[in-house]
């Protein structure tokens, strides 16, 4: 293999079994081979990083303290000889650590201009790499450019990784509607229950339930999914809402259909009521537990709050405030205290479940609804007056022994 006018550089870091198993996929896969200016950046370098350096024949950079990537980058780019360089951080991350906002064309041809060097690059792993390959990154880091190359230079979109996913699942995970229709591209073939399955067309539904779906022929989606001569739903468009009904009449009075019709909408609550009521179970029980927990440690906090502040209390019933004035100021401060967690966790929930997505399996119908999570000014409400709810009885009792607190001995505590 001719040698080329460039030279690598590898950022490293301590323990080394990443760094040796990526030399090894480099040497197999003909990347070390296209040059002999190799370089490898060991920042808090030991002896086994220059035993693993030397075995694979780059030049060791050593480093005393650890200097961060781009400091290491830094450092690599100073000491290698000038020219193009190829900059690897210990493994081949150059996709999952690519940042999307520095796609500019000159790093999109280099990127095109390395698998040209080395076409064994697009469908490359390791063993540090759990399968994924080039592709899988691409798509799970939303790279829609580098997925186009990718694809131009015959990615296979049908590989797998350890867990058994493929490229299109971790488009679809990422919600990227553009990657997606790039790897279901009009003529595709993709890999589904160890067939093959041309894709025919892409319809859009504008965000409603049959987003989630996938229209096949019936007979061979059957035999793919081994369930014989069966089908376990039938949709029927009607031209006038109040046909049901007939529908209805007409399938009861034939023997041979063994149908319950109803309207689509009553279909998909059916098909995820079992999943909504395990899901509002839990939900409900996750919600008493915290809430006891949440009443104790109202419960800690005010008796803190109350054993601190014994002389200001036994002050200010010698100069003449009521049991009852000091119990409404500290509950007053416990459900304060309450309301700004209630807050506080409302905004939490928002930034982390709105809009998350999630799907139901219905076992008897063979089909998957998918839905996202909302988190609507009623739930707000709802948490704002469980948060008060707590925060009451959580602060009642330290009040209360806070009222009934004896003077002489409150100011005595000083």
């Amino acid at each position: 293999m001719s040698q080329l006018q460039f030279s690598i550089g590898i950022l490293s870091w301590k323990g080394y079994d990443s760094l040796k198993n990526s030399l090894i996929s480099y040497e197999k896969n003909g990347l070390s081979k296209l040059t002999n200016n190799k370089f490898i950046c060991l920042p808090e370098y030991n002896e086994e990083g220059i035993k693993i350096a030397k075995k694979f024949n780059y030049e060791p950079i050593l480093i005393d303290k650890n200097i961060g990537i781009l400091g290491g980058f830094k450092e690599l780019a100073k000491q290698m000889p000038k020219g193009p360089i190829l900059l690897l951080e210990n493994d081949l991350e150059l996709i999952e650590n690519y940042d999307s906002d520095d796609e500019d064309d000159d790093n999109l041809e280099e990127f095109n201009n390395l698998l040209n060097m080395t076409p064994n690059l697009v469908n490359m792993t390791n063993e540090s790499s759990s399968g994924i390959t080039p592709l899988m990154h691409a798509c799970s880091n939303e790279h829609k450019e580098m997925v186009t190359i990718l694809l131009n230079k015959n990615a296979n979109k049908n590989m797998k990784d350890d867990d058994g996913e493929t490229a299109l699942m971790y488009a679809i995970k990422e919600e990227n509607d553009g990657i997606i229709d790039l790897l279901l591209n009009v003529g595709n073939e993709i890999d589904i229950r160890n067939s093959k399955w041309k894709v025919v067309g892409i319809f859009s539904t504008e965000g409603d339930v049959h987003e989630s779906e996938v229209w096949a022929d019936l007979t061979y989606t059957q035999g793919a999914f081994r369930r014989g001569a069966s089908a376990s739903v039938a949709i029927v468009r009607l031209e006038e809402k109040e046909s049901l009904n007939d529908l209805g009449i007409f399938v009861e009075n034939d023997p041979r259909l063994k149908l319950k019709v109803e309207r689509q909408s009553d279909f998909y609550n059916n098909q995820s009521s079992g999943a909504s009521s395990v899901i509002n179970a839990f939900g409900y029980t996750v919600a008493v537990i915290m809430a006891i927990g949440a009443l104790f440690a109202a419960l800690n906090t005010m008796y803190s709050a109350v054993s601190t502040r014994l002389v200001e209390i036994g002050t200010l019933r010698a100069i003449g405030f009521q049991g009852s004035s000091v119990l409404c100021a500290l509950m007053l401060e416990s459900m304060i205290l309450a309301l700004f967690g209630g807050l506080l966790g409302s905004g939490i929930a928002y930034l982390v479940f709105n809009g998350y997505t999630v799907s139901t399996l219905a076992g008897g119908s063979f089909s998957q609804t998918s839905f996202a999570f909302t988190v609507t000014a009623d739930i707000v409400r709802q948490g704002l007056i469980l948060a008060l709810v707590v925060g009451t009885f959580g602060g009642i009792l330290p009040a209360w022994k806070a009222s009934r607190q004896d003077i002489t001995e409150a100011l005595r505590s000083i």
